[in-house]
């Protein structure tokens, strides 16, 4: 499962262990996508997004987020980067 992975170091996705690839949302500068990782066998969520230097600012602002609230069950948890 994922979450017995070491959630000390970056997990790195392959695209192409990913499948049953769904796309639920779509935003100015990210695509959010719903798949299964072959590899843990656990759905996951995932964002590919388009970089511009503002763009790029945006994505930081989200990430000193998702690390600054406590764990909770209706909270998505950040596992890693991983450019494509």
């Amino acid at each position: 499962m994922l979450e017995e992975s070491n959630i000390n170091q970056n997990i790195v996705y392959n695209c192409d262990i990913l499948e049953d690839v769904k796309l639920i949302g779509r935003e100015s500068y990210e695509d959010v996508s719903y798949e299964i990782s072959s590899k843990f066998r656990d759905p996951i969520t995932s964002k590919s997004i388009r970089i511009n230097s503002f763009k790029t600012r945006l994505l930081v602002d989200e990430l000193k987020q998702f690390n600054s609230v406590r764990p909770h069950m209706y909270i998505l948890e950040f596992y890693g980067i991983t450019k494509s």
